[in-house]
C-alpha cells in the first residue's frame, strides 16, 4: 500500500490531486456519455467537500476546508481540465446555435468558471475635439422640447 499523503501538520489528506483529477474525468464522460452537465455541485456532491474547498482549489491554493491547516498540494491541474472541457461546451452549443439558446450560453461563457470569455472593446482615436449631440425622444418619436 502507498503511504499515505500527510498535511503539512500530520493530518491525512482529504482528497489526492489524483482522486480529484479522476472525479473530473467522470464527470466529463458523463457529460459525453449521458449529455449531464459538469457542475461543480456535481463535483462537490462526487467528492464529499465543502463550497470554500472548491473556491480555494480554483484559486491554485490547498486541500482545506474552512479552518484547517494548508497542506500544500493544489489541485490546479484538474480544475483547469475542468473549465476547458467546459469552455469547449459553450463554444460549441453557441456555434450549433443552440436550440434557440444562444444567449444563454453566451452568458455562461463569460462565467470565470465557464470559460470566462470577454467582450473585446473597439477603440477609435480622433485628433482634436469631439461634438456629443445629445437628443431626447418621448415615447411617439418626437423630440421632446424644453420647457413644455
Amino acid at each position: 500500500m502507498a503511504a499515505e499523503k500527510k498535511s503539512k501538520g500530520g493530518r491525512p489528506v482529504k482528497r489526492t490531486p489524483e482522486q480529484v483529477a479522476q472525479a473530473v474525468e467522470e464527470l466529463i464522460a458523463d457529460y459525453i456519455e449521458n449529455g449531464v452537465m459538469p457542475t461543480d455541485y456535481k463535483l462537490m456532491e462526487k467528492l464529499g467537500v465543502k463550497v470554500r474547498t472548491m473556491q480555494r482549489w480554483y484559486d491554485g491554493f490547498y486541500d482545506s476546508d474552512e479552518d484547517e491547516e494548508p497542506t500544500g498540494i493544489t489541485y490546479q491541474a484538474a480544475m483547469d481540465r475542468l473549465v476547458e472541457f467546459r469552455r469547449g461546451i459553450c463554444v460549441e452549443q453557441i456555434a450549433n446555435g443552440a436550440s434557440n439558446k444562444v444567449t444563454g450560453w453566451i452568458f455562461l461563457s463569460k462565467q470565470k468558471l465557464w470559460g470566462g470569455f470577454q467582450d473585446s472593446v473597439q477603440r477609435t482615436e480622433t485628433k482634436g475635439s469631439q461634438a456629443i449631440t445629445i437628443s431626447i425622444a418621448g415615447a411617439d418619436g418626437k423630440p421632446l422640447k424644453h420647457g413644455k
